[in-house]
Formats: structure tokens, C-alpha cells, sequence
């Protein structure tokens, strides 16, 4: 079961599985407030979700309670303050990444998945990391660093000129073998109690 506020990507998950599995389905829902009774899930998992969502603890604690005893959770998240897109001018790298932190609701909730966990009732936390690196313009430099910088242009964190240099910096590198950037996924699994 896939859940999501969004009725676009509740479509276009049920457009890529159309062909799927007959126990894989999607709805609409807030993972604030789910709609599942106790119990529910052998396991539950959270991909860059609660960077986004308003209350992590009520989330954390609505997967414990749809959870079975002995259930598992696993979390992902980019930590956002580890982010680095190398711009000839450092001062602007350091800017994109303190922004890029900064604008998201829950920049750092990678940082925070332990203690949230334990608090929301989890137990055996176990956390991995690992570093994504990429040495040319790639899928995150699509998603992610062009549409920041507009973003960044608009709330006044870049000047337009500044966007215009940072981007075309990036590209100039791309093409020169020296472009480099970097995100640290963190994922963490943990269990319900089985009492």
C-alpha cells in the first residue's frame, strides 16, 4: 500500500503499475493521520518524507502504531546540510548548501531519525549511511540544484546574476571534467516493541 497527499503522484504510481502486482495498491493519505487500524503492516517504509511533512513525531508515531509487535520501519533521508555542488566561487557553494538546508521544512531530520524513532516508541535503531557523488551534471542536478536556483533567485538568496554564474560555472566545470557534487542518504531501520 502506497500513500501520498498528492492525487498526481498517487496517479502516476498507479500509471507505472499498471501491469503490477494484484497486492500492490495506492490511495491518498497523510501519513500525519492514517487511515489503517493498529496493527496493520509487517512493515512500513519512509523514503524523503518527513523532510516534508509538518509534525515528524505525529508521523513517526502513526507508522509505530499501524506497525504489528516486532514490525520494522525503515527511514531514508538526504541530509540536506551535507549537500555540495562545487562552484568555482566557494562562497556561492557554501551558500547553495546552507539554502538548500535552510528552505526545506526538515533539512537536518536525517540527523534526528534516532532519538525520534526512540521516542515514538522504536527500539534496535540502526542507522547506515552512504555518499552519492556525482563527477557530471546528473538526474540531481536536474531535479534538484537548477530548480533551487530559481527558487533561491526568487526569495533573494541569489541575485539573478549570481543564479546566471553559479549554473553556468557548473556546466563550464561539467564540460572542463571537474564538476563534483555530493548528498548523504542516511537509512535507518528500526522495530516496534514486541510488547
Amino acid at each position: 500500500m502506497g500513500i501520498d497527499l498528492s492525487e498526481t503522484m498517487v496517479t502516476e504510481a498507479r500509471r507505472r503499475t499498471h501491469d503490477g502486482s494484484p497486492n500492490l495498491s495506492f490511495q491518498m493519505g497523510d501519513v500525519q493521520a492514517l487511515s489503517f487500524d493498529d496493527g496493520t503492516f509487517d512493515r512500513v517504509m519512509a523514503t524523503q518524507l518527513l523532510l516534508h511533512v509538518p509534525d515528524p513525531q505525529r508521523a513517526l508515531a502513526e507508522m509505530h502504531r499501524v506497525l504489528v509487535p516486532g514490525g520494522l520501519i525503515s527511514v531514508r533521508e538526504i541530509d540536506w546540510g551535507t549537500v555540495a555542488v562545487q562552484s568555482t566561487d566557494r562562497e556561492l557553494s557554501r551558500r547553495f548548501t546552507r539554502l538548500a538546508c535552510d528552505e526545506l521544512r526538515n533539512g537536518l531530520i536525517a540527523r534526528e531519525l534516532p532519538w525520534r524513532l526512540r521516542d515514538a516508541g522504536f527500539e534496535d535503531v540502526r542507522i547506515a549511511s552512504r555518499v552519492d557523488v556525482a563527477q557530471d551534471i546528473d538526474a540531481f542536478h536536474r531535479w534538484f540544484v537548477q530548480p533551487a536556483m530559481t527558487h533561491f533567485t526568487r526569495i533573494g538568496g541569489f541575485s539573478a546574476a549570481e543564479a546566471t554564474r553559479f549554473l553556468d560555472d557548473l556546466d563550464e566545470r561539467a564540460r572542463a571534467g571537474t564538476y563534483f557534487s555530493s548528498r548523504t542518504f542516511f537509512s535507518v531501520v528500526a522495530a516496534r516493541s514486541r510488547r
